[in-house]
């Protein structure tokens, strides 16, 4: 994730994943983790939704039947879509 990754310049710490908008390091979720019947898609949907923000990660994650999120921000807000939701309350 965000937290293991990246460099720091002084106090600054960036990530390794740069935004494709902005061409700067991305400064959104600092942990995201995917779970989708593809390893390759759980892999590439991670690295998209730690560029996205949150709301728009979530929405995505609806593109893909099956796949659950959980996004971690900084200031340790969790964000989860119902697929996620779901592995966590089965028996």
């Amino acid at each position: 994730g965000n937290y293991r990754r990246g460099f720091q310049v002084g106090k600054k710490w960036y990530s390794h994943l740069l935004d494709p908008r902005t061409g700067r390091p991305v400064e959104s979720a600092v942990g995201v983790s995917v779970v989708a019947p593809c390893a390759a898609t759980a892999d590439v949907l991670a690295t998209v939704f730690s560029v996205l923000s949150p709301a728009e990660s979530l929405e995505m994650s609806k593109l893909w039947p099956g796949t659950g999120a959980l996004l971690i921000t900084e200031n340790g807000e969790r964000f989860s879509n119902d697929t996620w939701d779901s592995f966590l309350s089965r028996d």
